[in-house]
């Protein structure tokens, strides 16, 4: 009875120690998931946050593509269009 008494002292200690590094060791590899996807999950929300200033620089560029400004640059430089009461000078050796 004493033997198994001074056996059974002996085991406690190993299996604490045991159930310790289990312990710890379960906890390393929780933590490591965590920290990769809250990594994960910043990246997503600064994705987020970039097509969202992306989306609104496009929209004001649609409004000003309603504006008399815009309508009237575009037809003189693509189009080549002039107002009525404008002359227009041609340097030497360019055409239009």
């Amino acid at each position: 009875m004493q033997k198994k008494k001074k056996i059974r002292h002996k085991l406690y200690p190993i299996l604490l120690i045991c159930m310790g590094s289990a312990f710890v060791f379960l906890n390393y590899i929780q933590y490591k998931n965590y920290r990769k996807l809250n990594n994960q999950a910043n990246q997503i929300l600064n994705d987020i946050q970039k097509e969202n200033d992306k989306q609104k620089k496009l929209q004001s560029q649609i409004k000003s593509y309603d504006s008399d400004e815009y309508i009237e640059k575009t037809a003189r430089e693509k189009l080549g269009f002039i107002k009525s009461n404008e002359i227009i000078f041609i340097p030497d050796g360019e055409e239009q």
